[in-house]
């Protein structure tokens, strides 16, 4: 029965989906926008990584056209700190919608204060009912991400189909490329996506080249650091050990396990397990369980706010975590990733750049809406999660630290949490 429910939600969800684009489309063609310039409206009411994929391209924008651009987003509060430190945003408008935000108090839509600014154009990301219906009412210009494939719409047709023997296992730098189209990953049933970041760049008429130009830049900003500093606080690895929901909680014994090897691979790594203040219970939980003396470990949990934490992993030898907003912000650093992904696609959603590694199940019932596990009956953690063992995790940091890159100094925040 509960597998017949989850089919039927999630195609539900699919159906949903699939009007909501036709919609979009059907009012871009109505209102297209001509060229993104002057005066764009970015709607971005997604999570911190969502927000953080599209700061890549409104660093692409910025670069483009200068001074004859003016950027203003519409974001959930959680971003706003994040908001605040991007130089290319002009103005920023807050809305913490009932359908997207996790905020427990509601910011009411700006309306009066977009209606102070003509827009040109705007580029629908992530938004609600209430928002597409003011760009309507104001005769907003339209480019919505709704116009590319979306692997979650047909992710259902894998449900109805007898499901192999146990998941392909993706290991290392993201497998499924399509050779021929290098931006665009292809999945299980052969059907091409393109990255979330390019989907991006092409809504906002960013060439291909250009894209390639700024992540060549991220990427060298990652290998000008010193070679491997031997100070006396050694080597940072952050471990970010929150999950953003119970369906992507990696289990605890697993943290402890990875960690322990870690340690014991290099005497001069030091590990800071990094999270929300709730995950500073979980933190010191799985420090308790550590085999090796977790002298060299620090509970930095709530520690950071979000431009802290970009800051200080700018320092780091490696980090580690899971599929959300923390594992971008490393990622655009330029700090050696490993990503533990699922259930969303890694080919559409996976940490860019050539630091970056991914351990991935690829279940037949991979990617999905992510509202429960159909393979774990009891609820919980996904079993494309619950799946990955310490080992293929440990696997793979240990070879990004054997060629990783180190900096001689450590941030103030970081310093203040090693005492």
């Amino acid at each position: 029965m509960q597998r017949y429910a989850f089919i039927s939600r999630t195609i539900a969800l699919s159906l949903g989906s699939y009007a909501q684009a036709l919609l979009l489309r059907a009012y871009e063609r109505l209102r297209p926008v001509a060229e993104v310039n002057g005066d764009v409206l970015i709607v971005q009411l997604g999570q911190i990584g969502d927000f953080v994929l599209t700061m890549h391209l409104i660093e692409a924008l910025k670069k483009k056209h200068g001074d004859s651009i003016r950027i203003s987003v519409l974001i959930d509060s959680i971003n706003l700190s994040l908001a605040r430190d991007c130089e290319g945003i002009d103005g920023v408008y807050v809305y913490d919608s009932e359908k997207y935000s996790r905020s427990q108090k509601r910011t009411p839509f700006p309306g009066e204060a977009l209606e102070k600014t003509p827009y040109s154009s705007a580029l629908l990301l992530r938004g609600d009912g209430r928002t597409f219906r003011w760009l309507v009412a104001n005769r907003v210009p339209v480019r919505s991400v709704a116009r590319f494939p979306n692997p979650m719409r047909s992710s259902w047709i894998s449900l109805i189909r007898e499901p192999k023997a146990g998941p392909e296992k993706v290991k290392g730098p993201l497998k499924g490329l399509d050779k021929k189209r290098p931006h665009k990953g292809r999945d299980r049933r052969g059907k091409i996506y393109m990255h979330f970041v390019d989907a991006l760049m092409e809504l906002g008429g960013i060439e291909i080249y250009e894209n390639e130009d700024l992540t060549r830049v991220a990427g060298a900003a990652s290998r000008a650091v010193p070679e491997r500093g031997r100070g006396p606080d050694g080597r940072r690895v952050f471990i970010h050990i929150g999950s953003g929901g119970v369906l992507r909680r990696w289990p605890e014994e697993r943290f402890a396990d990875l960690s322990g090897r870690l340690l014991q691979l290099d005497l001069t790594l030091n590990i800071a397990l990094i999270g929300a203040k709730s995950d500073y219970e979980r933190a010191h939980r799985i420090m308790e369980q550590m085999k090796y003396p977790y002298s060299r470990v620090v509970n930095g949990c709530g520690a950071f706010d979000l431009s802290g934490l970009k800051a200080a992993m700018k320092s780091g030898a490696l980090y580690i975590g899971l599929d959300s907003g923390p594992m971008h912000i490393a990622a655009s650093t330029g700090i050696p990733v490993v990503a533990l992904m699922g259930p969303q696609s890694p080919d559409v959603f996976g940490p860019r750049g050539d630091g970056a590694r991914i351990v991935y199940k690829a279940y037949p019932c991979s990617p999905c809406w992510q509202f429960a596990c159909v393979l774990n009956p009891g609820g919980g953690t996904g079993r494309c999660i619950s799946d990955i063992t310490a080992e293929e995790v440990f696997t793979e940091a240990k070879a990004l630290l054997k060629g990783g890159t180190t900096v001689e100094k450590d941030t103030a925040p970081l310093q203040c949490l090693l005492g």
